[in-house]
């Protein structure tokens, strides 16, 4: 029980203890009403599923099947992610019907489910020995993202809440998931870096003796 088992119970736990009193206290509430919220929240994360799977899947081929190199296949994932999801959001500036639009967004939102078999496993190539920690770090960095995204759509429809403002803001979260699929076609690598190898102790035992 103790060590990372722990960490799964508690996460377990605790997940099990928010289902029981959304349970209890949802009940209170128009439960047909409850049902439609929590499919329309639920779409989202199923799409993520699925093309996390998808994603694996065809990484998995792509390379084992020597149809494209390691970095060709990140890059090809990163492209279905940032590149997908950035035609997704301008799209979405340009849509009236409301089915439609929620529709855009949740494969918007979905696409990212490739990025666990692109830049994600990525991390495994250059640096598999320290790959927790520079997860961890994408994803604190990560984060700093959603807080400016909200912050700027805040300062653009607070006093002017038209479609205009809403399109500058489409164009700019587009923007910045085609810079990050520039960055790693730029700087992408699939081969382990110098500074992420492990240290060689055979070699210095060798040396002592």
């Amino acid at each position: 029980m103790g060590g990372w088992p722990s960490t799964f119970y508690l996460y377990g736990t605790i997940g099990v203890v928010w289902c029981v009193v959304w349970c209890i206290v949802g009940s209170k509430t128009n439960m047909q009403s409850n049902l439609q919220a929590g499919l329309l929240n639920m779409a989202p994360h199923l799409c993520v599923l699925c093309m996390t799977v998808i994603g694996g899947l065809l990484g998995d081929y792509l390379i084992s099947h020597d149809k494209l190199s390691i970095l060709g296949t990140r890059r090809l994932l990163n492209t279905f992610c940032f590149g997908l999801t950035a035609v997704f959001i301008i799209i979405l500036g340009y849509v009236y019907n409301s089915d439609l639009s929620l529709t855009i967004m949740v494969f918007a939102f979905g696409i990212y489910g490739f990025k666990f078999a692109g830049v994600n496993a990525n991390v495994l190539d250059i640096a598999p020995f320290h790959s927790g920690i520079i997860i961890g770090m994408m994803i604190s960095i990560g984060s700093i993202g959603g807080l400016v995204a909200t912050t700027l759509l805040g300062v653009l429809t607070e006093t002017n809440n038209t479609l205009r403002q809403w399109r500058v803001e489409f164009w700019t979260q587009a923007a910045l998931q085609i810079c990050a699929l520039l960055a790693f076609f730029i700087f992408g690598s699939d081969k382990p870096q110098e500074w992420a190898k492990p240290p060689e102790e055979s070699a210095d035992i060798e040396r002592q003796h």
